[in-house]
């Protein structure tokens, strides 16, 4: 038994040129029969296999033992799928990777021809916006956004997402085949359902890409003496009757949430900062003060603190667009600005997740946990409309999603004794003035 031992050992060593060379797989090892382990007998080179049946292509997971160790692991692995150092990998795995390495290439080229074409889309810069319509530009065509974001993914890492082949306009249409939008609501808020296109970028899209339905939006100017109203229609027209009904549910939606986060703002009153917030924010001191003058400013309507000037100026690119900025655009005189949905959280404002069925008291009792007021010192509002039923919900009482409730606390009254003891305190000592027994 020692001198077969000896003989394994050795046999391990020789040379890859050895025809009596067998493959198996890093895992196997020549042990005794006791420390084997009873799963591995069963799977013993399995793990070289390819799904076809044949000898893995992966030539870093198998190495060559000699046929003495070979017929010593048959003993105890009598099932073991044998190859020897001769075998070919598998030919129709060495195919499919073939295959792969050049629809990787092909991606790759595929994805700096798209990029190259559609630079500006790809990096978001010089973005056509309906708030101020470029001058001169007739027409502007509209895609998903879902289909910009997936073919951003896939020019960033071509070799690993699938190219992006069609664009699915029929999803921004009713099943009349109407658009969905007008061009009002576009500027309130439902431009988060559409990206813009510039023709020439609309021109490679046709190009690259399957559409099932072309969409755009046009401007009409008005003909001298007639009239100075400008007109703005979709293609595919406008369904009223779909549009109606999107704009129900969607009301409906906002009165019947859950699990939706409303933003409370504390106002603060004489301009002063409050302490108990601070400890909650990792900002710098310059940074507070910054921000505590910004939401004093901004104390007349919340919704526009961050418009005013003790707010950060927004950094504008060259074609007039902002940055994205609080709220959505609710005053189309701002034009030159693309308004976000994104809500933008100022300093001593907390989320809390509501739902449209719960009472305005059990919401009094979330902002008591938040911002340590009592109930009854609770004065909250929203857009300047107070509210005061304590036993009404959310829904009835006008709070949707994402809306911002002003919270103004009562100040409790000063305590003159408290300042008579102080002041008491702070008088200057007049020292020992003596007992009065000799006449002073």
């Amino acid at each position: 038994m020692e001198e077969d031992e000896e003989h394994t050992k050795h046999g391990d060593h020789k040379t890859n040129g050895d025809r009596s060379n067998i493959i198996v797989s890093k895992g196997a090892k020549t042990t005794d029969r006791e420390d084997m382990d009873t799963e591995g007998m069963k799977t013993i080179n399995e793990d070289i296999l390819c799904p076809h049946g044949g000898l893995s292509i992966l030539a870093s997971e198998r190495r060559l033992v000699s046929v003495e160790v070979w017929d010593k692991l048959k003993v105890y692995f009598p099932k073991a799928p044998e190859f020897i150092y001769q075998q070919e990998p598998c030919q129709h795995c060495l195919r499919l990777e073939r295959e792969d390495r050049q629809n990787e290439e092909l991606n790759k080229m595929m994805a700096n021809e798209q990029k190259s074409a559609l630079l500006n889309l790809f990096q978001e810069k010089n973005r056509p916006t309906l708030q101020k319509w470029p001058e001169d530009v007739d027409v502007l065509y509209i895609v998903p956004p879902f289909f910009v974001d997936e073919w951003r993914k896939f020019i960033r890492r071509p070799a690993k997402i699938t190219p992006v082949s069609s664009v699915s306009n029929s999803i921004l249409l009713c099943p009349h085949g109407g658009f969905m939008f007008t061009y009002e609501s576009l500027l309130i808020g439902d431009a988060e359902h559409i990206a813009l296109l510039w023709p020439n970028e609309w021109e490679v899209i046709r190009t690259h890409f399957l559409v099932d339905q072309p969409i755009s939006i046009s401007r009409i100017k008005p003909e001298h003496g007639i009239n100075d109203t400008v007109e703005y229609h979709t293609r595919p027209d406008l369904c009223q009757e779909c549009r109606e009904g999107f704009m129900f549910q969607q009301q409906r939606d906002m009165r019947e949430y859950t699990q939706a986060t409303v933003y409370v703002r504390k106002v603060i009153n004489n301009k002063r900062a409050l302490k108990d917030d601070a400890p909650s924010l990792n900002i710098s001191g310059s940074e507070a003060e910054e921000d505590t003058e910004a939401k004093v400013d901004g104390e007349k309507d919340p919704d526009f603190s961050q418009l005013e000037n003790g707010a950060k100026r927004k950094k504008m690119d060259s074609s007039g667009i902002g940055s994205a900025v609080h709220s959505v655009a609710r005053a189309p005189s701002d034009k030159g600005i693309r308004r976000s949905t994104r809500h933008h959280k100022l300093r001593g404002e907390k989320a809390l997740i509501v739902s449209a069925n719960q009472t305005l008291k059990e919401l009094k009792i979330q902002i008591m946990h938040a911002f340590s007021v009592a109930p009854f010192d609770q004065n909250l509002s929203i857009d300047g409309r107070s509210l005061t039923d304590d036993s009404a919900t959310l829904g009835s009482l006008g709070v949707i999603p994402d809306s911002i409730i002003c919270l103004k606390a009562d100040e409790p009254l000063a305590d003159y004794s408290a300042i008579d003891d102080v002041y008491q305190v702070c008088l200057p000592e007049e020292g020992f003035k003596g007992t009065g027994l000799l006449g002073h």
